[in-house]
């Protein structure tokens, strides 16, 4: 019979998801849908973004509803430095790097501490297109100073766009600061709890065209006019964005007590998890500026063969590797990566106990088989 799972993976994607989104999500599955586009803000979609923007701040004509955070990043590298220069943090997602790599050229530096940056950077001829910062690690849960970074990045390079990845903070951390950037991405389904299907783009600048396709509107000529949404192309996926919003509305309604208790859980954890021999947590300390992600070292065996695999069949369900974030392991020294724990509000004291003691339990082996 298979152990009782402990869920600490939340920083990949939510479980259980909030009931809130899946009753949204419900709701418009069993409901005639709105017409698509033709009625404008009357459809599924306008009504999810109207709440969305709402709730960020922001004018509902700057939030644009995609599939995924990826396909997001790519519309904004895609669609404002292809061929040009891209200034990244190191503790960019490779949904940053890939693209970046693929469609310009790249310079990845620590945009946070900018006391070793390259000399390409300090040259003052150097002139990115995009600089694209990380809002919150997914390797150590360490919440960045994106609000000073805007600052400084805006009076250094005036006019350069900047998109902020904030895919670990939506839910988790306050994105404030983050909103003034020209171009934000968040996912519903991570730390918000709302289902796949869904993320959000605030893009307070055009984009050039990434992905040609109907839109409902001006369709009387097969050449596109080069007016209109350039991003949502196809069918919305309204439903997963009406849950996205009702779980983004319900984060921000009750995240004070969230994050006492997240803050709670991670101390936990992370007394727990620093008494192994063969793991080491990294990042900033419990009471820090964090996340409920608590990224560990491992000093015996490998983070994602040995130590998550294993955890998985004793039923505690973690992620080991490199987070898609080779950079910034590379930037640690931990070339094969991390075991990552990431709690949410859904766990609870005993399920963090039970989840350290099968840990104490896999450390003791692994140590007496490796030395």
């Amino acid at each position: 019979m298979w152990p009782v799972i402990v869920y600490l993976n939340n920083a990949t994607t939510a479980y259980p998801r909030e009931q809130v989104a899946v009753a949204a999500y419900n709701e418009a599955l069993n409901t005639a849908p709105a017409d698509v586009r033709h009625a404008a803000g009357d459809s599924d979609a306008d009504v999810a973004r109207a709440r969305i923007a709402e709730l960020l701040g922001v004018a509902a004509g700057e939030v644009a509803l995609l599939s995924d955070g990826t396909l997001a990043i790519n519309y904004v590298i895609q669609g404002t430095a292809r061929g040009g220069r891209i200034l990244a943090d190191n503790r960019s997602h490779n949904a940053v790097l890939r693209t970046a790599n693929a469609v310009g050229r790249l310079t990845v530096v620590d945009l946070y501490s900018l006391e070793d940056e390259p000399q390409e950077f300090l040259d003052p001829g150097f002139v990115p297109d995009l600089i694209c910062l990380t809002h919150t690690s997914n390797v150590n849960g360490a919440v960045l100073g994106v609000e000073q970074a805007l600052a400084g990045f805006r009076e250094r390079f005036p006019g350069c766009p900047i998109l902020v990845d904030a895919s670990q903070a939506a839910g988790a951390a306050d994105m404030g600061g983050a909103l003034a950037a020209d171009y934000v991405v968040f996912p519903g389904h991570k730390h918000l709890g709302a289902v796949p299907g869904a993320a959000v783009l605030v893009a307070r600048r055009a984009l050039r065209p990434l992905v040609f396709g109907g839109t409902g509107a001006g369709a009387e000529d097969a050449v596109w006019s080069g007016d209109g949404n350039v991003v949502e192309v196809g069918t919305p996926n309204a439903p997963a964005a009406l849950a996205l919003a009702a779980a983004l509305a319900r984060a921000q309604e009750e995240q004070e007590a969230d994050r006492k208790r997240i803050a709670e859980l991670v101390a936990l954890l992370h007394a727990g998890l620093a008494e192994m021999r063969s793991l080491r947590p990294i990042g900033p300390p419990p009471d820090g500026a964090r996340t409920g992600v608590v990224g560990c070292a491992v000093t015996v065996g490998h983070p994602e063969l040995d130590w998550a695999r294993t955890l998985g069949l004793q039923g505690v369900i973690v992620r080991g590797g490199l987070m898609c974030s080779p950079v910034h392991h590379g930037q640690l020294g931990l070339p094969l990566g991390t075991l990552r724990f990431s709690v949410s509000r859904h766990n609870s004291a005993e399920q963090v106990e039970r989840a350290v003691a099968v840990v104490a339990e896999l450390d003791r082996a692994l140590t007496d088989l490796y030395t």
